[in-house]
């Protein structure tokens, strides 16, 4: 996440947009040991984001577009992703600015079920997402909550695992215009199944990660940058994330 993911924003129509690279060479096992060593997986990634705020509502529409590689498979895919549209409400509170979203996210990305590189999933989500904001002075507080209910692929006809996500950003303002955090985030999935649907065996998913955020806030635009470092994981990649994350208001 970033700095004021689940800030209560002025009135009006906000573009965003989230270039990224994820890069991991090992996957591990069960253990949290390495399993594939050379694996060459990137994804390379651009994510623009529309979002609507009206009083407590907010409106949210994400297309990604993205090149991804399996270096091990020798294989990639270039397209565009699945694309996310979001409603949410803001609890009338005054202490923290407290966001329930519901996500849905659907099967329109690029997808071939011979490739491990695909970038879509061809299958739905929906995504239950909590935010909290808290400012105290110069340090911020953001916190997000999120459950991924994820349906069958309609061509494989498996379902991939659920999947719990806690993430937290805590920062410090420097200056009026600079902003510092650390980032701590954790994924589990959690073995639970879209109802009764078959998951092929698939095992529990689990990572921590470790990072940091620095904001900038610039006129007109805000700029965020992301590194965070995959400091353990199992049954799934261990690498390392890039993002730039740029704000405008119109």
């Amino acid at each position: 996440m970033n700095f004021y993911d689940g800030v209560r924003a002025p009135q009006g129509l906000y573009l965003l947009s989230y270039t990224s690279l994820y890069a991991a060479d090992e996957k591990t096992g069960k253990d949290g040991k390495v399993a594939v060593k050379d694996l060459g997986f990137k994804r390379y990634q651009e994510l623009v984001r529309l979002s609507y705020y009206q009083g407590n509502w907010c409106a949210h529409l994400m297309v990604p577009a993205a090149w991804q590689e399996v270096g091990a498979a020798k294989k990639d895919d270039l397209g565009f992703g699945d694309i996310n549209l979001g409603f949410g409400y803001f609890v009338p509170i005054r202490s923290v600015d407290l966001l329930p979203i519901l996500f849905v996210k659907g099967p329109t990305g690029s997808y071939d079920k011979s490739n491990p590189a695909s970038i879509g999933e061809n299958q739905w989500d929906l995504k239950p997402t909590l935010f909290l904001h808290k400012t105290l002075g110069p340090w911020t507080v953001d916190l997000a909550a999120k459950y991924f209910y994820r349906s069958t692929n309609k061509e494989t006809k498996v379902a991939p695992m659920n999947e719990f996500y806690a993430e937290g950003l805590f920062g410090y303002e420097f200056w009026q215009f600079m902003k510092l955090g650390l980032s701590l985030n954790y994924k589990n999935g959690d073995g639970q199944k879209w109802f009764d649907e078959d998951t092929n065996g698939a095992r529990a998913k689990e990572a921590f990660s470790v990072g940091s955020d620095v904001y900038f806030r610039f006129k007109p635009v805000k700029l965020s940058f992301t590194y965070l470092y995959d400091a353990y994981t199992a049954n799934t990649t261990q690498g390392q994330y890039f993002q730039i994350k740029t704000v405008w208001k119109f």
